[in-house]
């Protein structure tokens, strides 16, 4: 998600170097945190001085080899933001994985549990991931050649998961002062457990602007 900010000051300051940065890390990060059933790790270690690769990682999921939610949902917003960018269409095969995965995941309402390892049961959700992967839903119909199949069926995930958390997952005005409930920053961490925080009410309203608006332009 970060090296969006790269790709705006690549084309801003018109230095190249910023763009093969992040095309570089991002080429990377496909190649690392992405198993091959499209889940993904939360992180991935090197050797600082061979570069070596060692291996993926999970903190803030469930498990190193299960699939936090929310680090998920990352991918599938930001692998579209940097099509939107570098126009590698080669990364189509990566994306549909990514993103039929995350669908496959979801419980009934279409809101993921803060692990996607969970898919029914009394698991703390996190709204927040639905709430960003709406968006990457939208901007991959928006930008990237999906075939028609892939379209219709990631339209109508976002629209439903965007029914959901507004129908759910709108936090009451007088017990709160998020815009988004139910969301998980570091469950096993213990911290910020069915909560409203500041990532998930922005990309609520990001979700909320992408439907209301389809020309809405990206600040980066």
């Amino acid at each position: 998600m970060n090296i969006n900010l790269l790709y705006w000051a690549g084309e801003t300051t018109g230095e190249s170097e910023f763009t093969c940065k992040a095309f570089a890390h991002f080429n990377t990060t496909m190649e690392t945190v992405i198993r091959s059933d499209g889940s993904t790790y939360q992180n991935f270690y090197f050797d600082p001085k061979t570069g070596m690769r060692l291996g993926g990682g999970t903190k803030q999921g469930r498990s190193t080899e299960s699939c936090w939610s929310r680090g998920h949902s990352w991918a599938v917003l930001g692998i579209p933001l940097t099509y939107a960018h570098m126009q590698n269409s080669d990364i189509m095969p990566t994306y549909y994985l990514v993103t039929d995965y995350f669908l496959s995941r979801l419980p009934d309402d279409h809101v993921p549990y803060w692990d996607l390892v969970f898919t029914d049961g009394d698991q703390p959700r996190d709204s927040s991931a639905a709430a960003i992967a709406i968006c990457g839903l939208l901007e991959a119909c928006r930008s990237m050649p999906l075939d028609d199949a892939h379209k219709t069926r990631y339209l109508n995930a976002a629209k439903h998961m965007m029914n959901s958390l507004i129908d759910h997952y709108a936090a009451n005005p007088e017990e709160s002062n998020a815009l988004l409930a139910h969301g998980t920053y570091y469950y096993a961490g213990g911290k910020g457990i069915d909560e409203g925080n500041i990532w998930g009410d922005y990309f609520y309203m990001e979700a909320l602007m992408r439907f209301l608006n389809p020309e809405w332009t990206m600040y980066w």
